[in-house]
């Protein structure tokens, strides 16, 4: 009797492990997409890659949305720090020659000769210089 019970004690003690095992569950793609183990997930959740949250309560991230950067438009008042050609000529163009115009982002700047400092928004540069 003490052989069965020591067989039996054994094998209720490695049925655990088999049931915490790694292996090819539900939970995991097969294919190797998912990384992450989304125990206790919605098959439908585990899918959207974003950590078990419901659609609600996900926010967009950075690189989802419009790119401010790349498209900003100054504000009077503020400095143009980069990205800015010099309008060497702009009576050319029906500007006002004693004002200093910057491009920056295709838009055309009246600005502070010594600051950088958004005097105007001109208009688009494109309408306005043909480019």
């Amino acid at each position: 009797m003490s052989r069965l019970t020591l067989i039996a004690a054994l094998g209720a003690g490695l049925l655990p492990g088999a049931a915490l095992a790694d292996g090819h569950g539900k939970w995991k793609e097969r294919g190797g997409h998912y990384e992450h183990d989304y125990r206790g997930c919605p098959p439908g959740l585990a899918k959207k890659h974003n950590g078990c949250r419901p659609p609600g309560l996900v926010r967009e991230h950075h690189e989802d949305r419009y790119d401010e950067d790349e498209h900003h438009r100054w504000r009077r008042g503020e400095r143009i720090t980069r990205n800015y050609i010099v309008l060497r000529e702009p009576a050319r163009y029906g500007l006002d020659p004693r004002d200093t115009y910057w491009r920056a982002d295709g838009y055309v700047y009246r600005v502070d000769r010594k600051t950088g400092e958004v005097l105007a928004l001109i208009g688009l540069a494109q309408s306005l210089l043909g480019n």
